[in-house]
């Protein structure tokens, strides 16, 4: 049996600069942007945006979603000259992906063993569950509610994501956000692996992990704490750029084959659910904080 394939990269990089960016050819299409508070965005031939236009910020976010981070040739050296120019990273998303190797499963079984430790794991474990199949898709290491301040760790099938059958391919994931998206971007910067970055946030006592990982430091190079301008919302940029363009094409293959079987209606009516479920939420919660009686004329 071959041994099991394992890659470490950034998955995922957010962070603003002084300049937009560009490439060799200055190539860029010009749109309206879709990130909360800023107006206009270049758009890059590689998919790469640049962002402009906030109102409490002349600087520009730049989005880098796996594909782009994929090109990357060299990611360590590509962070080191963000962090020379001065960037400032606001979200970093740190991966190892294990094909043939570890399984979600053995990560779901570390997790009822009560094996995981770390900081993230003090807030929390949870699994998102298929319905339909009753498998684990995605299971969640902190605080779901406050992975936008906190960052958050998961552990999900990829060979699932991309609709490969036959295949093992695990995905652990750590999302790092705010100061310590910076603080971990210069960690990486200065060398430290992406195995010691994740352990240091989500541990497993385990010898597999350990191996898989690396080594865990000790002392820890600490960096003066930087100001982040403000918060993002990357909430819709994901669904824009992952989930509408994956149901758009499940749709029109599903129309060409005839294999929908109301799944598309099935979806809106539970999109529609999570809304109003939402939305009640949110005027009860409004209408308790002032008093307000909901049934009154």
């Amino acid at each position: 049996m071959l041994p099991p394939q394992i890659t470490k990269a950034i998955d995922y990089m957010q962070f603003t600069t002084k300049y937009p960016f560009s490439n060799k050819e200055r190539t860029f299409e010009l749109k309206k942007s879709f990130m909360q508070n800023y107006k206009v965005m270049r758009v890059l031939p590689s998919g790469l945006t640049s962002h402009h236009g906030h109102n409490k910020s002349d600087k520009w976010l730049n989005v880098m979603t796996g594909k782009q981070c994929e090109t990357i040739e060299n990611q360590r050296e590509f962070v080191q000259n963000i962090i020379s120019d001065n960037g400032v990273f606001s979200r970093i998303d740190y991966q190892i992906t294990v094909t043939d190797g570890l399984t979600v499963d053995d990560f779901r079984q570390w997790c009822i063993d009560g094996k995981v430790s770390g900081a993230l794991a003090e807030n929390g474990i949870k699994s998102i569950v298929n319905d339909a199949t009753s498998n684990s898709e995605t299971t969640y290491i902190g605080d779901l509610k406050k992975r936008g301040k906190h960052g958050i760790f998961r552990c999900y099938d990829k060979a699932i994501q991309l609709n490969l059958e036959n295949f093992k391919i695990t995905r652990f994931e750590l999302e790092e956000r705010q100061k310590r998206a910076q603080v971990t971007a210069k960690r990486y910067a200065d060398g430290m692996d992406i195995g010691d970055i994740i352990r240091q946030r989500v541990d497993i006592n385990d010898t597999a992990w350990i191996e898989l990982c690396g080594t865990k430091s000790e002392k820890l190079t600490r960096y003066k704490p930087e100001t982040i301008e403000h918060e993002f919302d990357t909430t819709w940029h994901w669904l824009i750029q992952t989930c509408a363009k994956s149901l758009g094409t499940k749709i029109a293959n599903d129309e060409w084959n005839q294999l929908g079987q109301g799944n598309f209606d099935l979806f809106v009516e539970t999109m529609n659910k999570a809304y109003n479920t939402q939305r009640e939420a949110i005027i009860n919660n409004i209408c308790t904080h002032n008093n307000i009686d909901r049934n009154q004329n």
